[in-house]
């Protein structure tokens, strides 16, 4: 049985950058140091972009254009995660342990995210070549 996504928050890619976005907070925390924050803004900051950009991808999923163009920014903001994990673990504002978690998390999103673009120009273009191949046929 197929189950269907009503809601952006009922998308696994989105349920998985709010379970980062809820460790990071919570990694980001204990550390309340001035040298930390600017970090911990940086890393909060770009989780939230990941999830924000798949809440707009959702809202404006009937245009692939701007489907494609959200999801591709998420995607973007994901990839930047890595980086900013990468720059926390190096310099000891992360464990090599939690890092690497949520390193490998953010490449599953990316992921998912490439393949959510891929269904979607699948999709379309299923549609367009059916109904192309309508208007062919009676033109």
């Amino acid at each position: 049985m197929q189950t269907f996504v009503h809601r952006f928050q009922d998308l696994q890619v989105y349920q998985l950058a709010f379970a980062c976005s809820a460790d990071l907070y919570r990694l980001t925390q204990p550390s309340n140091k001035e040298a930390d924050l600017p970090l911990a803004h940086k890393l909060l900051a770009t989780s939230r972009a990941v999830r924000a950009n798949i809440a707009a991808a959702w809202g404006k999923r009937r245009d692939l254009v701007a489907l494609i163009d959200h999801l591709s920014m998420a995607q973007l903001a994901a990839a930047d995660m890595q980086i900013w994990i990468e720059g926390a673990i190096g310099s000891g504002h992360l464990t090599a342990e939690a890092g690497q978690d949520l390193y490998d998390r953010y490449r599953c999103i990316y992921l998912a995210l490439d393949q959510l673009m891929e269904n979607a120009t699948a999709a379309a273009h299923r549609r367009q070549g059916s109904e192309g191949a309508i208007w062919r046929a009676t033109a």
